[in-house]
């Protein structure tokens, strides 16, 4: 009998946090990735309407897909609490594609041409629409990786009140 009630529970279990952790994988995995499907210069005018009286600047990550180094900023950036939170609390996230079947070219040219610098590539933009800063993501890698204090350093120096003296 406790065998049955042990196998049981087990079961029950199973059958309900199953779906919970698939569900919070799906959300994850689509954290990290670019969609070529977008106007990219359509992203950027809603997410500047999305700012408007919020206190945030758009943080806008431009590459793809294919890009290795993309997925790893993703992923470095999701993974670190510190990072995480300091975007949360200060900057609203636009990803902007490019790859083969999107280059969003509007876009990038809104942007300042910010594919120079090569993928992932980050710009700052205010609430007006205004283009603050481009950062080649390449000054903030350490080894074969990203460097947590220069992530920061970068975070902190482009918030609302740091560029307005606030």
């Amino acid at each position: 009998m406790r065998k049955l009630f042990s196998i049981v529970l087990l079961a029950s279990i199973f059958v309900i946090f199953t779906p919970l952790l698939i569900k919070a994988q799906q959300v994850n995995a689509t954290d990290f990735k670019y969609d070529p499907t977008l106007d990219g210069l359509k992203q950027l005018d809603e997410a500047v309407q999305s700012i408007q009286s919020s206190n945030k600047q758009l943080l806008v990550f431009v590459g793809g897909n294919w890009c290795s180094w993309c997925m790893k900023l993703n992923r470095f950036i999701h993974e670190n609490k510190t990072i995480d939170s300091l975007i949360k609390a200060d900057y609203v996230v636009v990803k902007i594609n490019y790859s083969k079947e999107n280059k969003n070219p509007e876009a990038l040219k809104r942007l300042g041409s910010p594919a120079r610098f090569g993928f992932p590539v980050l710009a700052i933009v205010d609430e007006r629409g205004t283009l603050l800063h481009i950062q080649d993501s390449g000054l903030l890698e350490s080894g074969d990786g990203y460097d947590e204090k220069k992530i920061v350093s970068f975070l902190r120096n482009w918030t609302v009140k740091a560029v307005k003296g606030i």
